[in-house]
C-alpha cells in the first residue's frame, strides 16, 4: 500500500491532467514530486499516456443513412422488409 502522501499525489496527478487543480494543490503536487521519485515517474507515465491518447486518431461516428424510429425498425423486421434491400421487380 502506498503512503498517504503518495496516494494524495496520485489523485492530484490525475486532477492536474484534467486541468482541475487549484493553485494550492498545484504547489502541493510540485512539492511532493520534487521529493518523491516514484511519484515523479508515475507523473511522467501519466502525461505520456495522455499525450498518446490525445494523438490517437478518432474514427468518425457511423451514422445510418436514414435513421428510423425504433418502432419502424421493429415493424420492418417482423414483416421481413428491410429498407436497405433492393426492390424486387416481381412485385411490380
Amino acid at each position: 500500500m502506498k503512503p498517504k502522501p503518495c496516494r494524495r499525489a496520485e489523485i492530484l496527478i490525475h486532477r492536474y491532467l484534467d486541468e482541475e487543480l487549484t493553485p494550492a494543490e498545484l504547489g502541493e503536487l510540485a512539492e511532493h514530486l520534487g521529493a518523491c521519485a516514484g511519484c515523479r515517474e508515475e507523473f511522467r507515465s501519466a502525461r505520456k499516456l495522455e499525450e498518446l491518447v490525445r494523438q490517437a486518431p478518432v474514427p468518425p461516428p457511423q451514422v445510418p443513412a436514414e435513421p428510423q424510429p425504433p418502432a419502424e425498425q421493429e415493424r420492418r423486421k417482423k414483416n421481413g422488409k428491410n429498407k436497405d434491400t433492393p426492390l424486387s421487380l416481381k412485385s411490380v
